[in-house]
């Protein structure tokens, strides 16, 4: 039993690390995700060591399956609160003071004007890092709770100016 809770445990904390390893890899961080993965390939091997040593103990198996399916939500969570990266919106409003009012909170706004199924409408455009959507998010929906909001996730950027 004490082999199943060490396996359940290093496979929890192995594929928290691989999860966030992964993300941070695909935001670009590269050199960061490399050697995350050493780490990572060394509770792999040990936690796999531990089940196949004795494949006749079947609660070392499910340990090792609790353990990954855990470690994906925990490594979701993680990265979740690390909020690594920039997400761009495109936002539709019929309220034209919006984009001023967001320019006031610091936040970078490029704004045209848009023929919509009725009316002229603003469309915004504000790139924000991803730690500060829900208060960006909470200020639109304030000032206008009908804006049409689209969120696409960034990979890279350049130039321009960004909420600090």
């Amino acid at each position: 039993m004490l082999f199943a809770l060490l396996i359940f445990f290093l496979e929890i904390i192995y594929v928290t690390i691989m999860t966030t390893r992964w993300i941070i890899l695909v935001k670009g961080y590269k050199f960061v995700a490399s050697i995350t993965a050493l780490f990572e390939q060394m509770l792999y091997v040990t936690a796999l060591t531990l089940v196949v040593t004795k494949l006749s103990d079947f609660t070392r198996l499910i340990a090792y399956a609790a353990g990954y399916a855990l470690g994906t939500l925990i490594g979701s969570w993680v990265e979740n609160r690390l909020a690594i990266g920039y997400v761009a919106f495109h936002i539709v409003t019929k309220v034209p003071s919006l984009a001023p009012i967001l320019r006031n909170e610091g936040v970078g706004v490029t704004s045209w004007t848009g023929q919509g199924r009725d009316n002229m409408q603003d469309v915004l455009f504000v790139v924000v890092r991803r730690k500060k959507i829900n208060m960006m998010l909470a200020m639109i929906h304030q000032l206008d709770p009908n804006a049409f909001i689209t969120r696409t996730e960034l990979q890279s950027l350049n130039g321009g100016y960004l909420f600090r």
